[in-house]
């Protein structure tokens, strides 16, 4: 069984897990670091299905949230938290973008 194209449903999934990362931040939570390490493997693990056309944009918000873990390991963060509102608010957009353009399902196909 093989999955071909990442659905909306997931990229959804993606979103509001980014507004969860930030509340995290905000909130200054012990699980931070965590919870982005394995959000990261989640997203890494995805790009194999996106599209071609739509794979720089999701790969910016691979590496946004990569730059966002190693703010988690930075003992003061909170000085940076406007940067890093803007980065996941940034991701957020893309998202919307690839779910609006990309030619996504809402679920899963299955080859």
């Amino acid at each position: 069984m093989e999955f071909t194209t990442i659905t909306k449903t997931r990229l959804r999934y993606f979103r509001s897990k980014l507004y969860g990362i930030l509340r995290l931040f905000e909130e200054d939570n012990q699980n931070l670091t965590a919870t982005l390490s394995s959000f990261l493997v989640d997203l890494e693990g995805s790009s194999y299905y996106v599209n071609d056309e739509d794979k720089a944009l999701y790969l910016t918000i691979v590496s946004v949230v990569s730059g966002l873990l190693d703010y988690s390991i930075e003992a003061n963060y909170e000085s940076i938290l406007d940067s890093i509102r803007r980065e996941i608010f940034g991701c957020r957009n893309i998202i919307d973008k690839l779910i609006e353009q990309g030619d996504y399902d809402e679920w899963v196909r299955i080859v």
